[in-house]
């Protein structure tokens, strides 16, 4: 090929997971985009993927890596049958309001099936929310490098 992605470091397959035009084989974070590879405090792993704030995928409730209607019955189980808190509330705040509710659930299934808004970002890649949140304390095991 004529543009080799990653110029250091052997990669005869250009992977580039995250899309960023940089190779895998040297890219500081993988599952990130992050092109400017940016690592201020230099310990090889990039600030896109430090733990600066959690990463995960709005509306990937249960943390399998798909957004269905499995994330909505996680939702309304936490809500209202005492079932297991989403490990990352955040995620489980679809409309992004910092309160995990009813309306959550509602525009989970409104998008799924009828058309409706899709989740606020980080969706439909891995991110971090702007902002204060509901609750994240780890990434999704989805999104962690």
């Amino acid at each position: 090929d004529t543009v080799d992605n990653c110029i250091r470091v052997p990669n005869s397959d250009q992977a580039d997971s995250d899309g960023d035009g940089i190779g895998d084989a040297c890219d500081n974070c993988i599952r990130v985009p992050n092109p400017d590879q940016a690592d201020s405090d230099g310990d090889g792993i990039g600030d896109a993927c430090e733990r600066v704030g959690p990463i995960y995928i709005r509306g990937d409730a249960n943390a399998d890596g798909q957004v269905n209607i499995s994330d909505s019955q996680s939702v309304f189980g936490y809500l209202f049958l005492g079932r297991v808190e989403p490990s990352c509330r955040d995620s489980a705040d679809v409309n992004a309001d910092g309160k995990l509710d009813i309306s959550d659930g509602i525009r989970l299934l409104q998008f799924l099936f009828s058309g409706g808004a899709q989740p606020s970002a980080p969706y439909p890649e891995c991110g971090r929310a702007e902002g204060p949140g509901v609750g994240c304390e780890e990434s999704s095991r989805i999104c962690s490098d």
